[in-house]
């Protein structure tokens, strides 16, 4: 059985995985399974209320995880996925509360990797894709940074090459009347500007 097969049993049987992605290593979960999106939150010290982001195979997977995603959505998608963008939009009611923090919505995106996203055709639905690191401490780009940190906490590392991107998503929040950048990462915001002119960044006067 190779690593991406015992890796999608873990995941169909709850458990949770880490893998590398084109930014830094990720650690998965079904998300549709609150059981297992709780795990997660427990493995990273995180609060409760925080939500983790969601990985798609591909754009057509928003439909899977999202409610009612605008226009907007698309437009960026077209242009940066797959890619560090994140976009955080309605979700639907099936995705477990603990990927959306209870907050209604789901941040979605596509990496640029064939690791994570072969995992999520065989599984044949989304997985969580938060950053495989305790809260607090720095994202990792390798197998043995995840293992000293994670031991006993993630049920299978898929070793592998992270991509070369040296910061995290851009996130946006379509959710709301205007498009919001909630955390500018390897998209520099001004570059979102072009294609949604109304967009705010957060924290910065209007």
């Amino acid at each position: 059985m190779s690593p991406l097969e015992e890796a999608v049993e873990i995941l169909r049987n709850g458990g949770i995985v880490a893998f590398p992605t084109d930014t830094y290593y990720g650690l998965g979960c079904d998300v549709f399974n609150e059981a297992a999106a709780k795990r997660v939150v427990k493995a990273k010290g995180r609060l409760q209320g925080s939500p983790l982001p969601v990985l798609l195979a591909g754009p057509q997977d928003v439909e899977m995880v999202c409610s009612d995603p605008p226009d907007s959505l698309k437009k960026l998608a077209d242009r940066y996925w797959p890619g560090p963008l994140t976009i955080a939009s309605k979700a639907k009611d099936e995705v477990a509360a603990s990927v959306t923090g209870g907050r209604g919505t789901v941040g979605m995106r596509v990496p640029n990797h064939h690791t994570p996203r072969n995992l999520i055709r065989m599984l044949g639905r989304p997985i969580t894709g938060t950053s495989a690191n305790p809260s607090g401490k720095p994202p990792h780009k390798t197998a043995a940074q995840v293992l000293d940190d994670m031991d006993g906490e993630v049920d299978l590392i898929i070793p592998g090459e992270c991509g070369p991107h040296p910061a995290a998503s851009t996130v946006i929040d379509l959710s709301g009347d205007r498009p919001i950048v909630v955390r500018e990462g390897a998209i520099p915001a001004r570059e979102l500007a072009e294609l949604l002119p109304d967009m705010t960044v957060a924290g910065r006067a209007q």
